[in-house]
């Protein structure tokens, strides 16, 4: 084989490898809370089935992973990261793979926010406010059991709502409520006289 054709052959590897190869940019951050982040990046195959992913961590060195995806076409690809540490500086870069080597892309860095804290003033009064809310509800809740008690008493007594009862129970009721209701007033009437009588004896005495 002579030169010219070991150095086509040579050229014509080259560019495979070349276009079969991921294209990668610099992976970009598209949206951070104080614990989590999204990466996010654009992947170029070239027709070559091509795994794609994202390493992080404290330092350059990394350390995390995120799950390989498989791309044949051009893609946009992104990650979740998630339970970081607020207030701190993370490294990521974009790596991928193929038949055809391996492509890593620029490092790069972002950092969490700090997490918000609730007031503890605010907690303790929206647990104050439940507290009496429940509170209310019970004790409504008891006022309207002991009505109904009252109202199914009075029921089971006199039969219904009427002024008149509909059970014998009643009218037994009603009968000694008269006969009592008669004798306080005989009762009344006699004192009443008793007292009159020894008013007018003692008159005619003095």
């Amino acid at each position: 084989m002579n030169i010219k054709k070991k150095l086509f052959i040579v050229g014509v590897i080259i560019l495979l490898e070349i276009f079969a190869n991921i294209n990668i940019v610099s992976a970009q951050i598209t949206y951070t809370t104080c614990n989590s982040a999204v990466i996010n990046n654009y992947v170029t195959p070239n027709s070559v089935p091509t795994n794609a992913w994202f390493e992080w961590g404290f330092t350059q060195y990394f350390g995390n992973s995120t799950p390989r995806q498989i791309f044949y076409s051009n893609s946009n690809f992104s990650q979740l990261i998630s339970g970081l540490t607020e207030n701190t500086t993370y490294y990521y870069r974009v790596m991928s793979s193929n038949n055809y080597g391996t492509t890593t892309g620029y490092t790069k860095s972002f950092s969490t926010s700090t997490c918000p804290v609730l007031n503890p003033t605010a907690v303790t009064t929206i647990a104050n406010r439940n507290t009496t809310t429940i509170t209310n509800i019970k004790n409504t809740v008891k006022d309207e059991e002991i009505t109904q008690i009252q109202q199914g008493a009075l029921a089971f007594l006199f039969g219904g709502d009427d002024f008149f009862p509909n059970t014998l129970l009643g009218w037994l009721l009603l009968i000694l409520v008269i006969i009592l209701l008669i004798l306080a007033v005989k009762k009344a009437y006699y004192e009443s006289r008793t007292v009159v009588v020894s008013e007018k004896t003692e008159k005619k005495h003095s």
